[in-house]
C-alpha cells in the first residue's frame, strides 16, 4: 500500500527526533479477504467498537455494493437524528506524542450526504477528541479539536472515491492534510496526541463508504532547516452576512533556523486583505498570532479566507511547501427576520461531560445574542423539572448527556451546535413576539404578556409554549456539586473546567440558563392563536406564574415558543428587566377579527370599514401605503358594538394600501386597492 510520505521529504532533513519508548508500527486492511455481511470487528479483531461489543449494533458489516479496490468496503451510515449506533475504532497501537504518523484511506460520499470521523488522543475512547472531521453537504471538510478550535478547512469531491490522508509530525506539531495524494494544507494542533481513529455517523444525513486503510508510525521524526508554517485562521465574530471584522492566523517557525524576515499574503475570495508584518521575527519553535489590519465584510454564501507564504528570509517560500498556505471556508448566512433558534440542553450535575454543554451554551448565546436561545434542562439534580426533562429525553434520536435539541427536532452535541443553528436561523418564521411583564413581590406572581405579530398571512392554528429560565443559580447541597471529566486537563481545555477539580464544589458553581418553568406544551383556550391573520396583524396572550421563594426574578429569562401541528415555528427571549421595560399589555381582544371588512374593494373615492368591538374602546382606523407611510387616519372614541366608518380615498394614488383597525392592545389589518 502506497504511503503518504516519500523519500523526497528527507532532502531537507537536518536532524531527527527519536523517542526510544515507541517502536515502528504498520497496518493495512482492504476488506477483500472477508465476506459481505461479516461483522468487521469479528473477522478482524484489530478493529474495535466504541463499547467493545463486536458483532452487535455498534459494529459495521462488510459490503460489496461499492469498493475502491477489489470487491469489498465498509459502509458507515445512520437513520437516527442523533447518529449511530455504528461506532468503529481503529487503535493505532499506542498513545503517541512524538514521532511521525501517517494514515490514509479511501472514502465515497454521495452528493447530499455527509461524513464524520475523529482521532482519539487516549487509548481509552471518549477521553480526548484530538481531531474532529466534518465532511459537510456543501463539499466542505472542516477540522476542529476538542476545544472547538477550527484547525483547517478545505473541499472534498463527492460521488467518487477519493483518498484522505494525513502526515503528522508529532515532534514538531505539523499536521498535513492530503486529498488524493496532494497536500492541501497543514496546521498545528493544541491536542498534539494520537491513539485511534473513530468512524461514526453523526445523524440521519451521514452515509459514507471507506476502503483501503493503512497507517504507519515511526519514532524517528524529521526536522528541516527552513520551515515557516501558517495555520489556524480564526474568525471570532458571527457568521451573518454583512458582518465586518478582522481575522487572525498563526505563524510558526518549525525549522531549525531563526526567521528574521517574512512576506505573507492574505485574501478573501481572492481579494487581498491588508497585513502589517513590520518587526515580526520568529525564533526556532516560536509561534505568533497575526491579525489583518483591515476588516473584511462577510459575503452571502462562500467566503474563502486564505493566507500564503510568499518569502522567508528573503528567499521565495521555504523547504516545506505543504504548510505554506492555509484556508478557512466560512459560509455567510443571512438570518430570517425576527427568527430565533431554541437550543435546549440535556444536562445534570451528576454528568461528568456536561460542563461542555454549559461552556458552549454560554459561548454561542453570547455570540448570537437573542438568536441562539439557550435553556439548560436538568436531569436528576436539584434543578430538574420533571416534565421538561421528560420532554427533552423523549426527542427522537436522543441518546445521552450532554446533548442539545434544536427547535425540538435535531439532536446534536453542544460543541457542534453552531452549524445546525446557522442552517435553521435562515428559515422564515410566520410571526414574532414582543414580551412584557410585571411582578408582584408580595404574592410573587409574575404576569407576562406576549404579543404575536404575523409576518405573513396565516390561518394555521398555533399556540404558545412558555419557558422561564434563570441565570446565576447557586446551591449549597451536594446535589449542586458538578461532576467534571475535564479536571486535570487530560481531556483538553474546556472553558476553565480543566483547572477545576471533580466534582466542582457547589460553592464554586454558578449555573446559567436553568429551565425553571414550562407550560403550554399542548393547545388550550388560554394559549391558542386561532383565526385568519393578515401580515402585520397581532394578537396578545397573557400568562401568570407564581415564582417560588429563593428564585431571583431579576435573573429570569422569559421565552415564548410558537408551536403548531407542524412543530416548532419560532421563539424569542427577553430578560425580566427587558420585559418590564417593554410594558405589560392587557391581553383581552376587543376587536372581532372576522367582522373587519372593507368595501368596495377596489375603491375609487370612498371605502367603508365594518368592524365590531366587544367592550368600550378607542379605535383608530389607518390607511398606509406600501412604504409604511400613514396617508389617512380617523380616531373614534368609546365605541362598543357594530360600526361602519367611511374613509375617503379621493386624494390617494392608485395602488395597494393597508387598512389597520387598531386598539391599544391589538391591530387587525386588511389590504385594499384604490383605482381611478
Amino acid at each position: 500500500m502506497r504511503q503518504l510520505f516519500t523519500p523526497s521529504i528527507f532532502i531537507f532533513v537536518f536532524s531527527f527526533f527519536f523517542n526510544p519508548g515507541y517502536s515502528q508500527v504498520t497496518f493495512s486492511d482492504n476488506f477483500d479477504s472477508y465476506n459481505a455481511g461479516d461483522f468487521l470487528c469479528v473477522v478482524n479483531p484489530k478493529w474495535k467498537t466504541w463499547d467493545n461489543k463486536p458483532g452487535t449494533a455498534t459494529d459495521t458489516k462488510i459490503v460489496n455494493t461499492r469498493a475502491a479496490s477489489g470487491n469489498n468496503s465498509i459502509f458507515i451510515a445512520s437513520t437516527l437524528a442523533s447518529g449511530g449506533p455504528v461506532d468503529i475504532i481503529l487503535p493505532f497501537g499506542n498513545r503517541y506524542n512524538t514521532g511521525l504518523f501517517t494514515i490514509e484511506w479511501k472514502m465515497y460520499i454521495e452528493k447530499g450526504k455527509t461524513g464524520y470521523f475523529n482521532f482519539q488522543g487516549n487509548t481509552t475512547p471518549g477521553v480526548l477528541w484530538t481531531l474532529n472531521a466534518f465532511l459537510r453537504e456543501n463539499n466542505t471538510l472542516d477540522l476542529t479539536n476538542s476545544a472547538n478550535a477550527r484547525l483547517f478547512s478545505t473541499s472534498y469531491p463527492t460521488d467518487e472515491w477519493f483518498t484522505f490522508g494525513m502526515e503528522i509530525n508529532l515532534s514538531s506539531n505539523n499536521w498535513k492534510v492530503l486529498i488524493n495524494g496532494e497536500c492541501v494544507g497543514a496546521f498545528k494542533n493544541s491536542n498534539n496526541l494520537l491513539a485511534s481513529l473513530n468512524l461514526y455517523p453523526t445523524d440521519a444525513s451521514s452515509a459514507f463508504y471507506c476502503d483501503d486503510f493503512s497507517f504507519s508510525y515511526n519514532p524517528v521524526a524529521p526536522q528541516i532547516l527552513n520551515d515557516l508554517a501558517v495555520d489556524n485562521i480564526v474568525w471570532d465574530n458571527i457568521s451573518f452576512t454583512g458582518t465586518e471584522d478582522n481575522f487572525s492566523f498563526s505563524v510558526s517557525n518549525l525549522g531549525l533556523e531563526n526567521i528574521l524576515e517574512l512576506e505573507l499574503e492574505a485574501t478573501n475570495n481572492g481579494v487581498p486583505v491588508a497585513l502589517d508584518l513590520t518587526g515580526v521575527e520568529l525564533a526556532s519553535g516560536e509561534t505568533q498570532t497575526i491579525s489583518t489590519t483591515a476588516p473584511i465584510t462577510l459575503n452571502a454564501g462562500s467566503n474563502n479566507l486564505k493566507v500564503s507564504v510568499i518569502s522567508v528570509n528573503g528567499m521565495p517560500g521555504d523547504e516545506e511547501v505543504c504548510n505554506n498556505a492555509t484556508e478557512y471556508k466560512l459560509e455567510g448566512v443571512t438570518p430570517a427576520p425576527n427568527k430565533g433558534v431554541l437550543v435546549e440542553e440535556a444536562t445534570g450535575t451528576w454528568c461528568p461531560w456536561c460542563p461542555r454543554g454549559a461552556v458552549y451554551l454560554d459561548l454561542l448565546s453570547k455570540k448570537y445574542n437573542k438568536r441562539y436561545i439557550p435553556v439548560a434542562v436538568h436531569n436528576n439534580d436539584p434543578m430538574a423539572v420533571a416534565a421538561y426533562d421528560a420532554l427533552i429525553r423523549s426527542t427522537p434520536g436522543f441518546s445521552g448527556f450532554p446533548s442539545v435539541v434544536l427547535n425540538r427536532t435535531a439532536v446534536t452535541d453542544p460543541s457542534t451546535s453552531e452549524f445546525p443553528f446557522l442552517q435553521r436561523i435562515a428559515e422564515t418564521a410566520p410571526a414574532y413576539f414582543t414580551t412584557g411583564a410585571k411582578f408582584d413581590p408580595a404574592t410573587r406572581v409574575l404576569d407576562v404578556s406576549v404579543i404575536t405579530t404575523f409576518q405573513a398571512n396565516n390561518s394555521k392554528p398555533m399556540w404558545i409554549n412558555m419557558v422561564l429560565a434563570e441565570d446565576k443559580v447557586r446551591g449549597t447541597g451536594s446535589g449542586y456539586n458538578q461532576a467534571n471529566a475535564y479536571a486535570g486537563g487530560g481531556a483538553g481545555p474546556m472553558g476553565g473546567y480543566e483547572l477545576l477539580p471533580s466534582p466542582v464544589p457547589a460553592a464554586q458553581m454558578v449555573y446559567d440558563h436553568v429551565g425553571r418553568v414550562i407550560t403550554g406544551l399542548t393547545k388550550t383556550n388560554e394559549n391558542s392563536i386561532e383565526g385568519t391573520f393578515a401580515e402585520g396583524e397581532s394578537v396578545t396572550k397573557s400568562f401568570s406564574f407564581t415564582i417560588p421563594a429563593g428564585m431571583n426574578i431579576d435573573n429570569f429569562q422569559i421565552i415564548p415558543i410558537l408551536l403548531s401541528a407542524d412543530g416548532y415555528e419560532n421563539a424569542a427571549i427577553a430578560s425580566y428587566p427587558e420585559a418590564v421595560s417593554n410594558g405589560y399589555v392587557n391581553a383581552e381582544n376587543v376587536i372581532v377579527h372576522d367582522a373587519v371588512k372593507a368595501y368596495p374593494n377596489p375603491a375609487q373615492d370612498l371605502v367603508y370599514v365594518d368592524f365590531s368591538v366587544k367592550s368600550a374602546s378607542d379605535v383608530s382606523i389607518e390607511l398606509m401605503d406600501i412604504t409604511g407611510a400613514l396617508v389617512a387616519t380617523k380616531l373614534v372614541t368609546g365605541l362598543q358594538g357594530d360600526y361602519t366608518i367611511p374613509m375617503s380615498t379621493v386624494s390617494l394614488q392608485p395602488g395597494m394600501y393597508l387598512l389597520n383597525v387598531r386598539t391599544q392592545n391589538e391591530t387587525v389589518t386588511r389590504k385594499i386597492f384604490v383605482t381611478k
